[in-house]
């Protein structure tokens, strides 16, 4: 694959390089995500970006963590996504009844949750001593007195306050998919059809490393890099140089961690959609409610 601004143009048939950030394959000049053909979603989709998810990609991923890690139920959205975690032996942080609930419904085991927050009150012990969990975080000596209190009024057994594995690192999760949105004014500058109030929470973009941007079209300019998506904690603007060429009506596969992440409700635009590829098809996944 040629450098961003290259003349070269890229072959019919290539694998991008594995250290690329995206799930994405070059075939007889069409991008496709595991089987699906990119230009083909994006006209079924008429116009309406979503977050890609690579069923394949996320798979090599955990596969890929030395060991198990500690997932936040709170930062995944789709069941789907979280019944994967608890299929490659991921350990699930709660911190809501309704977190304990989806994760055992996700098929977490028991031993393998962690409740946990700063401010946990006797109903939500009381799930976490019942179920049992694996572990049972205590913030401070007067958070952990009550957990002590709670257990030995319910006669149960108090399980220890530390012992998980380490949370798994987002980076590690970023080449699973992204943001697949259509191009709204050419470049440069180039800004896309992007839901940024809607972005997943979690932690701030590295600004000093630019993300890598695959347009759909193949030919000399098949991967740009965006400049200016520096955080998600407030809406980022949604202009930003781009090395490359892209048009007006291309589209853009923005890869990303939030792309698995639990969206903000956002009463002023409609619910942003989730998109799963696998073995040549697609669909839209169901996404879990926003109150638990």
């Amino acid at each position: 694959m040629t450098e961003p601004g290259g003349a070269d143009a890229c072959p019919a048939d290539a694998a991008f390089d594995e250290n690329d950030p995206a799930p994405c394959v070059l075939r007889e000049g069409h991008l496709t995500v595991d089987g699906v053909d990119l230009g083909d979603l994006a006209a079924e989709l008429e116009g309406r970006a979503v977050w890609l998810l690579s069923h394949g990609a996320l798979v090599r991923s955990l596969a890929a963590c030395e060991g198990p890690r500690t997932v936040s139920v709170g930062r995944v959205g789709p069941p789907v996504v979280l019944g994967m975690f608890a299929q490659a032996g991921f350990w699930a942080r709660c911190q809501t009844p309704g977190e304990l609930e989806a994760a055992l419904s996700a098929g977490f085991s028991p031993e393998h949750l962690v409740a946990s927050g700063r401010v946990k009150d006797d109903g939500f012990i009381k799930d976490a001593l019942l179920v049992p969990v694996g572990v049972l975080e205590a913030v401070d000596d007067a958070d952990a007195a009550n957990i002590a209190r709670m257990a030995t009024f319910l006669e149960c057994k108090l399980p220890p306050s530390d012992g998980q594995p380490e949370g798994v690192a987002a980076c590690a999760l970023q080449g699973c998919g992204g943001l697949f949105a259509p191009v709204l004014i050419g470049s440069p500058p180039v800004a896309v059809d992007a839901p940024w109030s809607r972005w997943a929470q979690g932690p701030e973009l590295d600004g000093c490393d630019p993300l890598h941007v695959w347009p759909l079209q193949p030919g000399p300019q098949q991967a740009g890099t965006f400049e200016g998506l520096t955080t998600v904690a407030s809406a980022p603007p949604c202009e930003a140089s781009i090395h490359g060429t892209l048009t007006r009506g291309d589209w853009v596969l923005v890869p990303s961690d939030l792309a698995f992440g639990r969206l903000l409700e956002d009463l002023s635009c409609p619910k942003q959609e989730t998109v799963m590829t696998r073995d040549g098809v697609w669909r839209i996944l169901e996404e879990r409610p926003l109150l638990s």
